[in-house]
């Protein structure tokens, strides 16, 4: 009984602590929320200077623009100049375009770096206080780092994903350091590629949009349930693009595949045999894992299998098409076995 009674009386003053903790967290939050609006509306009344606005003619030129594009340099090299004027359009057309970093966003980035602009840390800071939820801790942490520069000095460039802790910016972030890595291996790739003829040129077109198809559907082969989902098919995305690229490197310097036709039947035996224990597998509750999402990935991994047996075949004359087909069996095995340890480990 004296037992009961002592194990009551320490989860009272554990409860008791607690609360205590509770009301003192609950407490900071609000006095650093308090002084973020303090801040906010400081800063609420900066004005946007004239000559930084876009013109007439730079809302019809720019009318399809997206600002994170021309300030990160995708699919073009970085324009400061026109990524403020587009982040000025974007701030007022707000549903024109979906992406995160977008008007108020690069707005941010612009003046707090001045880039192609007066640096201005206080207008700078207006537009991190537009930008979502201003007492999210990334949002609240980044506003506080623009009060801090406002009597700092820094030499180091501001990002808006210098504050990233949340999922979904883990996944904003990552789809900028994929897009930026996709247009290097593009331009690699069209430098390796530019004296073949047309035929080779044709079936590398087809092996490409084979890839892309394939890793598409690879990711019903990822768990991505959780708040990092974006973050975690970006970075599959990126790695099987570098070692697209990679591969294709070390075909074009000789290091070709050489194996077998009795290897490869023995390869694709095991092929069969894992990918029939993923289908059987049970699937754990819980996660976005489907049997009809691994079919639809296993199809086109078929369809990018032949795709790139086709290309080798003729673009490399001494090899077979059991040795492509062997290649590239062995990778999708390795895939297949990690997919079905997750399966089990859920």
């Amino acid at each position: 009984m004296n037992k009961i009674k002592e194990n009551l009386e320490v989860l009272n003053k554990l409860f008791f602590y607690f609360l205590l903790f509770f009301l003192w967290n609950n407490e900071i939050i609000a006095q650093e929320n308090k002084a973020t609006d303090e801040f906010c509306k400081e800063v609420e009344k900066e004005f946007y200077p004239k000559n930084d606005l876009p013109t007439k003619t730079d809302f019809e030129i720019l009318k399809n623009c997206e600002s994170r594009k021309l300030y990160y340099g995708i699919e073009s090299k970085k324009n400061y100049t026109n990524a403020r004027k587009c982040a000025y359009i974007e701030l007022n057309n707000p549903e024109r375009n979906t992406n995160y970093i977008q008007g108020a966003v690069t707005l941010m980035m612009i003046y707090a770096n001045g880039f192609e602009v007066s640096k201005n840390i206080k207008l700078a800071a207006h537009f991190a206080c537009k930008i979502d939820d201003r007492y999210a801790l990334e949002d609240r942490n980044r506003i506080d780092h623009l009060k801090f520069l406002l009597t700092n000095e820094s030499t180091k460039v501001f990002d808006v994903c210098d504050h990233a802790m949340s999922g979904m910016m883990a996944g904003v972030c990552a789809e900028i350091q994929t897009d930026l890595s996709e247009q290097e291996i593009k331009v690699k790739i069209q430098n390796l590629t530019k004296n073949w003829n047309y035929q080779e040129k044709n079936l590398f077109q087809k092996l490409e949009n084979a890839f892309n198809h394939f890793i598409k559907n690879r990711y019903n082969e990822l768990e991505l349930s959780g708040t990092a989902r974006g973050e975690i098919a970006l970075e599959e995305k990126e790695r099987l693009q570098k070692l697209f690229y990679q591969s294709l490197l070390q075909f074009e310097e000789g290091n070709l595949p050489n194996e077998s036709k009795e290897e490869y039947i023995k390869t694709d035996k095991e092929l069969n045999e894992i990918y029939l224990r993923v289908i059987k597998q049970k699937i754990p509750v819980g996660t976005t894992y489907t049997k009809k999402g691994f079919i639809s990935a296993e199809r086109a991994w078929l369809k990018y299998r032949d795709a790139l047996t086709q290309f080798g075949t003729l673009k490399y004359p001494k090899t077979n098409p059991e040795n492509w087909k062997n290649w590239e069996t062995k990778n999708r095995i390795i895939q297949l076995k990690e997919l079905l340890e997750n399966l089990k480990n859920r």
